[in-house]
């Protein structure tokens, strides 16, 4: 999942401007009508190249149709164990791309709600830009 592969079918963005408060959210719904179909989940974030931490800690919390919820946390590696940062950078800003769940199927028809949060000590992570939830139909299938 690059920018030069294929489209996403579903994204939403929060735009953080270098701060990303605790009780900031990216909260994106996705009406699902196809159980037929293979899926990949991706979280692309946008971070400036002088960020103080190897990696980040978010939770993800998914309320699926019938009011069931699960949330669990999540640790990103933005950097090596050398420092050397994992995604593209280009000037004072680098982009990665995580991979949540790949090839998988929805099992019910209905709003699957995503909710982001970032999941640090800090109050205000300092240096997070912005983030992006993307929805991919899988290449390929089972």
């Amino acid at each position: 999942m690059s920018s030069c592969g294929p489209s996403p079918i579903h994204s939403e963005k929060l735009k953080l401007d270098g701060i990303w408060d605790y009780d900031e959210n990216l909260i994106s719904t996705i009406t699902v009508t196809d159980t037929l179909s293979n899926y990949d989940l991706a979280l692309k974030m946008d971070h400036s190249s002088d960020f103080y931490f190897q990696n980040l800690y978010v939770r993800i919390e998914t309320i699926f149709p019938d009011g069931k919820k699960i949330s669990e946390p999540l640790s990103l590696q933005l950097a090596t164990s050398k420092g050397q940062w994992n995604g593209k950078c280009s000037g004072e800003s680098c982009k990665i791309v995580f991979s949540l769940q790949d090839n998988f199927k929805f099992k019910h028809q209905g709003d699957y709600q995503f909710k982001v949060g970032q999941f640090s000590r800090d109050e205000g992570l300092k240096g997070i830009n912005e983030i992006e939830l993307l929805l991919f139909e899988a290449a390929s299938k089972e």
